[in-house]
Order: structure tokens, then sequence, then C-alpha cells
């Protein structure tokens, strides 16, 4: 029901790309939620918002998605949200790794905000994104991310593949 795109950098090749984290500019939980919902990355996504290898759906539970993002860093214009880039907490690799999960908007307002974001892996050895790519359509977050250093798989085609099942109670699963 979507499908990403992987990309990955060892922290070692593209430190010289970080910038003080000091400077981005944060945004609260909820104007983040307004932006992604109207956002052409979460439609590229089908609704998806990912944090490392999980798939959260946006509309269902917002603030679950949310939830599991450490940093929340935006750029403004005459007070306008023109960019955000969501930071997860800690991935299923642990320490060593560290998320960016959410791009959409300006991709030269992204570049300092990723720039930003960078300077948090420090103590990781590499760095992950998910971009929803849909066909020939990819996040604005590829464009930054690959100027930056940061390589997709696949030479930037698809992926990451999410599915979606019903629940089944167990007592309705035949023996």
């Amino acid at each position: 029901i979507a499908t990403f795109i992987y990309c990955t950098a060892e922290v070692a090749d593209i430190a010289g790309q970080a910038r003080d984290v000091a400077s981005a500019e944060r945004v609260t939980p909820a104007e983040a939620a307004a932006y992604i919902e109207r956002s052409q990355t979460l439609r590229l996504g089908h609704g998806f918002l990912p944090h490392s290898w999980r798939f959260y759906p946006f509309g269902r539970d917002p603030q679950l998605a949310l939830s599991h993002m450490a940093h929340l860093f935006g750029a403004r214009r005459r007070d306008e949200l023109v960019a955000l880039l969501c930071v997860g907490d800690a991935t299923p690799h642990g320490p060593t790794s560290l998320s960016i999960d959410f791009m959409d908007g300006d991709a030269g307002a992204l570049t300092v905000s990723a720039r930003s974001a960078l300077s948090l892996a420090s103590s990781a050895r590499y760095v992950e994104a998910m971009v929803p790519g849909d066909g020939e359509a990819a996040g604005v977050g590829l464009g930054v991310l690959t100027e930056l250093g940061v390589r997709p798989w696949n030479e930037g085609n698809p992926d990451v593949f999410v599915y979606e099942r019903d629940v089944v109670e167990a007592d309705s699963i035949p023996l």
C-alpha cells in the first residue's frame, strides 16, 4: 500500500555537512502534525509516516507517530512554516544510527534543517532515511539527502514495501 526508498550514509563520510543544531528552529508537535497532514510527502507515502523500519498510519493516530520523533526542525517565511524535518528517537539499531523520518517543503530550507539534524549524529555510525517513492515520483527529501551525501539504495528505486493486513483474533484462526 506504500513504497519508500531507503537511504543511508556513514556519519564519518558526511560529517563535513553537519552544522550546529542550536541554529535550527524548533517546531511544536501541533504545528508539525498540521504541516504533515497537508504535505506532499505524506501523500506520496499513502498516509504513512516512517520511523526507521516502522510505518505509522498518520491519519489514524498522529500523536502516536509524532511520539517517536525526538526533534522537529522547521523553517518559516513571514511566520508561515515552509519546511519541516523530523528526526526520530532511538532506532531499532540502537544509538549507532540516526533516523531522519520526515522531510517536506522548500528544498533550501530543508537543506539547512538537514545539516542541523546531521549534527545530532556525532556519536552514531550511520544516518538512515526512508523517503516515500510512488512510481517515478519521490519526496523532495531525496534530492536534499543526496546533495548532502546520503545515498539511496537500489539506484533510487522504491525498495521498501509497506503492506497492511487485518488483525485476526487468535480464537478465530482455524487450527
